[in-house]
């Protein structure tokens, strides 16, 4: 059996992300399913995966040389994507910071737990309510807002 990269995340520190993110890629332009049936009833396929923020490994995007291992493999250090986007992020550093990231992971996380809340959903209803009220009025979309 092969010695776990102490920099790597855990498969418990994965499934975290994973739920933590409701199986959801956290890109706020992609939001892909990233978990779903398999042909055998039993089983599902999963096409996410834990991406470090701060990469795990020297040459690694936006790696930090002062973070130790155990910096690096936990959670905090984690964002969870779908496979494109977690090579995405990896091949320009430039423009997924670790400032975005860190912004993507937080939002994502809020947004998650606001529709388990059912904050999003009285959300969405007030804003249905709002177009409907709009398109009576004649009220351009600029003029209504929701406080």
């Amino acid at each position: 059996m092969a010695k776990r990269d102490p920099n790597e995340f855990t498969q418990p520190t994965v499934k975290k992300l994973a739920e933590r993110a409701g199986y959801i890629c956290s890109n706020p332009r992609c939001k892909a399913h990233t978990v779903g049936p398999h042909a055998e009833d039993v089983r599902a396929v999963i096409t996410g995966e834990g991406a470090h923020i701060r990469g795990g490994k020297p040459k690694s995007a936006r790696y930090n040389s002062s973070m130790t291992p155990a910096e690096r493999s936990t959670i905090t250090n984690g964002i969870w994507l779908c496979g494109r986007c977690a090579s995405l992020i990896d091949k320009d550093e430039r423009t997924y910071t670790v400032e975005v990231l860190y912004s993507w992971k937080k939002a994502d996380e809020q947004e998650i737990s606001n529709k388990i809340s059912g904050v999003f959903y009285e959300n969405e209803a007030k804003m249905i309510n709002l177009r409907k009220l709009e398109d009576k009025s004649g009220l351009s979309e600029d003029v209504l807002s929701i406080d």
